[in-house]
């Protein structure tokens, strides 16, 4: 029985944090899309640097 309870909490954990990251999913592509150029940046400063 313990067991189940858990299992629902934890549902309803992931319901809630899907609900977040779709209303910051903008804000995060774009510190991805940042994140990625500073990358390809930093490789190819090390590459012909």
């Amino acid at each position: 029985m313990p067991e189940e309870i858990n299992l629902i909490r934890e549902e309803e954990r992931s319901r809630k944090s899907e609900i977040e990251v779709s209303e910051d999913e903008p804000i995060r592509r774009t510190l991805i899309r940042s994140l990625k150029k500073k990358a390809v940046n930093a490789s190819t400063k090390l590459a012909h640097g």
